[in-house]
């Protein structure tokens, strides 16, 4: 009888030991995996934060009572820009693309992480066309 009482408390000794490995184990995953999800994201929340403040740049945008028009860009002003880098905004390492119908507008170099959204681009005649900008950090 000792015996078996014996080997059921080592039994569940063993048990417990394994549990508490198997969950520090789970945990140190867990963390490790949260760490790289955050690292890698941040370059998708860099390219949504400049198309935020790229479709509401008074130096782009459509303007309205003296407030400019969100996503709603004006070709000239889209011309007026240099191909390499936008005059109106500081770029650090990040790329933008307009494209709406015929028109292709490019600026700077960017990463791997992209955001993208519809704008709409008047033309210089005040037709309308939808678009997209598309922004890569």
């Amino acid at each position: 009888m000792t015996s078996t009482m014996e080997f059921s408390e080592n039994f569940v000794d063993l048990i417990t030991i394994t549990f508490t490995i198997t969950s520090i184990l789970a945990v140190f995953l867990l963390t490790v995996n949260y760490s790289l999800t955050a690292q890698q994201d941040m370059g998708t929340v860099r390219a949504v934060q400049f198309a935020e403040a790229m479709l509401s740049a008074p130096c782009l945008t459509e303007s309205s009572g003296g407030s400019p028009v969100r996503a709603v860009l004006v070709e000239q002003k889209l011309l007026a820009e240099n191909q390499v880098k936008l005059s109106c905004m500081d770029m650090p390492s990040v790329r933008a693309q307009v494209v709406a119908g015929e028109l292709n507008f490019n600026w700077g170099a960017g990463g791997d992480s992209q955001a993208e959204f519809p704008v709409a681009v008047k033309l210089a005649d005040g037709t309308i066309i939808p678009g997209k900008l598309t922004v890569w950090a």
